[in-house]
């Protein structure tokens, strides 16, 4: 079974930047939002990735 997308993208942008709480800081929210988002999947991958990427 495969990762939903929402997941898969927050996984992608911690690589990308380092740790859930760099990519906290680098989409302006907090780390506990990063946890919630990973088991949730509620948060647009795109939105995530445009932050990190630019």
């Amino acid at each position: 079974m495969s990762e939903c997308p929402q997941k898969s993208a927050l996984l992608k942008a911690i690589k990308i930047v380092g740790s859930q709480t760099l990519l906290a800081n680098a989409i302006n929210t907090c780390q506990q939002n990063i946890s919630n988002w990973l088991k949730s999947g509620s948060i647009n991958p795109d939105f995530v990735l445009r932050r990190v990427v630019n």
